[in-house]
């Protein structure tokens, strides 16, 4: 079963590159509130106010509901984790979002392995991250703990973990307290649901 979902999503990963190579800006149908947006050589569709990035002609996600105390909280288009805007961190309602919400979060995934830096010059990162060669591509990764992060991937957080009332703050790049907290998740959540909200495919590493 596992061999069939690597192959899957190499599938994926081939036609997604091969469709973003064909995409001009006159070709690359965006749904409401998104616009084509030109990346290296490639066009996809990036939100105009969240800045989510989707492919060109992709189906339009339904809209993110997500529950707090009886009280229902619509996001925008575009949006795919409630994260701590709701008692629910995945999108509601489920009959809608549960049968999509693992295939939108593996495109998103895609898209972004997609646009992959193509040298050492382009490939952006934050402190404590460098530039380094994985095969024919350019990542970013870290001079402390070796953590691998996209070029131009936004900074995460600090992750704090707490034990028996004192604050223990990792390196950047960690994401996860395990045995070094009482918390297993990093803190503070109101930083660390925002954060998670803008990079869906982070939460899936997580």
């Amino acid at each position: 079963m596992n061999r069939w979902k690597l192959l899957i999503l190499l599938g994926l990963t081939l036609l997604v590159s091969l469709a973003l190579a064909a995409q001009t800006k006159e070709t690359c149908q965006c749904f409401e509130e998104f616009e084509p947006s030109e990346e290296g050589n490639e066009w996809i569709c990036r939100g105009k106010k969240n800045y989510r990035i989707f492919r060109c002609g992709e189906e339009r996600p339904p809209i993110c509901e997500c529950y707090k105390k009886g009280n229902v909280l619509k996001l925008d288009i575009g949006e795919t984790a409630c994260g701590s805007k709701g008692d629910n961190v995945n999108c509601g309602p489920t009959d809608v979002w549960g049968p999509q919400l693992l295939i939108l979060l593996g495109l998103t995934t895609v898209v972004t392995v997609a646009f992959a830096a193509k040298c050492k010059k382009t490939c952006q990162c934050f402190e404590e991250f460098e530039p380094s060669k994985e095969g024919n591509e350019w990542i970013c990764r870290g001079k402390k703990n070796l953590r691998i992060f996209l070029c131009g991937e936004e900074r995460p957080p600090i992750c704090e973990c707490y034990k028996k009332g004192k604050v223990i703050k990792l390196d950047i790049g960690e994401t996860a307290c395990g045995n070094l907290g009482d918390n297993v998740n990093c803190g503070p959540t109101d930083v660390w649901g925002p954060y998670y909200e803008r990079n869906p495919h982070r939460a899936i590493y997580h």
